[in-house]
């Protein structure tokens, strides 16, 4: 009888190992399947990644480039309207008028003459022009200092550059899109993928840490155990509680035995097997 109860732990013992064993075939082979899926899922959100964040470049490329058409179509006009104000008109009127006179004497003039004058009256006008602009621009520059000096305006050139940030991420350049300028302020080494968690996410997550450890699960197993294998591990918990219990004084040892065994339940159990009494 001992026999075949020792035999049939024994048995127990052995498919709890195999048991055991298989969960754990199992459980690295699901681990390296999602590793396989998750590899192909981040791989495809960065591909996403990419193509999303090249098109929002590209439309603020196109929003930069028209928005330097408008204030080039803008410098342009004001530059035109500095040149050709009244006096500017009046100067374009007198040249054209001395160029009107060597046009009408053409005829009494070679013709190397002729292209020498229309040339030299045109490029005097045009440099007129663009001095009676430039005069113009200077004036209105001069307007726009305030009457302050060389010394107060690069102290407040400096305190708006230390301003740089403040409002916004820096850019390394007008044309650099604002999510990439926020991505550098991101902390080296951060997932791309990884999606930012709440407060309210990280609640529950602590809630169920604190859960997990004062109330822990019967078994973390996906499958429930084999049935042949239960016996094995009711033993292996006995003993694993066996080791842990406390142990007794020497001086109470010896009083100790009659409470560890049931007299009356081992008479009863000896006679049973054994056919004998004591």
């Amino acid at each position: 009888c001992i026999q075949r109860h020792w035999r049939g732990l024994r048995a127990s013992l052995v498919l709890m190992r195999k048991d055991d064993a298989a969960e754990k075939i199992q459980n690295s082979y699901r681990t390296w399947h999602w590793a396989r899926r998750a590899r192909k899922l981040v791989a495809a959100a960065q591909t996403l990644q990419r193509v999303w964040h090249s098109a929002v470049h590209r439309s603020w490329l196109r929003h930069c480039h028209a928005s330097a058409v408008q204030i080039q179509r803008h410098a342009r006009g004001m530059l035109v309207r500095f040149s050709m104000d009244a006096t500017g008109r009046s100067l374009v009127r007198r040249y054209q008028a001395e160029l009107r006179e060597v046009m009408q004497q053409k005829s009494q003039m070679s013709e190397s003459l002729y292209i020498a004058r229309t040339a030299a009256l045109a490029a005097k006008g045009r440099v007129a022009l663009d001095q009676h602009r430039q005069r113009n621009i200077d004036l209105r520059r001069m307007a726009s200092m305030d009457g302050r000096s060389a010394v107060s305006r690069q102290a407040d050139k400096q305190r708006r550059l230390k301003m740089k940030g403040a409002m916004q991420p820096a850019r390394l350049s007008v044309f650099e899109p604002m999510i990439f300028a926020l991505k550098r302020l991101d902390p080296p080494g951060a997932a791309r993928v990884d999606a930012k968690n709440s407060r309210v996410l990280q609640q529950v997550d602590d809630a169920r840490r604190k859960l997990i450890r004062y109330l822990p699960p019967k078994s973390s197993r996906v499958a429930p155990p084999h049935a042949c294998s239960k016996r094995g591990r009711s033993a292996v918990t006995t003993r694993r509680l066996v080791k842990k219990a406390p142990s007794l004084p020497a001086t109470q040892r010896a009083h100790s035995t009659e409470d560890l065994v049931d007299m009356l339940g081992f008479s009863r159990w000896h006679a049973t097997q054994f056919a004998v009494t004591q």
